[in-house]
């Protein structure tokens, strides 16, 4: 990591919301898969990621493709990814400064903090951020592969 803790905090940040991406494109393309009606056009407009990923789940339940339950659940272990995904997204980064006793130096801590509340989100430290990341590369690659099937199946 980089010697600038901001620098730090920003590259994960910025690494955990391009991966997070990826997962709300496999979503579109979930939809697009899916006959296309006025309401499957509609629900690629939804603003909200969790009504997105509903729609979705909702029209999966009936499909009757191959490994739309595990796409299901899939899905659903996103909810809390993307919870995370909004939390460093729309939440500034400080460095707080704090003094030693003997007052002789300072300890720069970058925290993240809610924007509305102005309270620290202490859950969320950088090493947080990669573990997280690398749930979100994994849920992508299954949702991938199965989005992939489905996509050769129509080829």
């Amino acid at each position: 990591m980089a010697d600038d803790p901001l620098e730090s905090w920003s590259l994960v940040i910025g690494q955990y919301i391009t991966q997070f991406a990826l997962i709300e494109q496999a979503v579109y393309k979930a939809l697009t898969l899916l006959p296309q009606d006025r309401l499957t056009k509609h629900a690629c407009q939804l603003r909200d990621y969790h009504d997105r990923v509903r729609f979705l789940q909702a029209l999966l339940r009936s499909a009757k493709w191959p490994e739309t339950s595990q796409l299901i659940q899939l899905l659903e272990s996103t909810f809390p990814l993307a919870s995370i995904r909004n939390q460093l997204a729309h939440n500034p980064t400080y460095i707080n400064v704090e003094l030693s006793e003997e007052h002789l130096s300072s300890v720069e801590r970058p925290s993240l903090y809610h924007s509305k509340t102005g309270h620290e989100l202490a859950n969320i430290t950088p090493d947080e951020i990669i573990k997280h990341k690398a749930q979100v590369v994994v849920a992508y690659l299954k949702i991938h592969t199965i989005l992939q099937k489905w996509s050769m199946k129509d080829a």
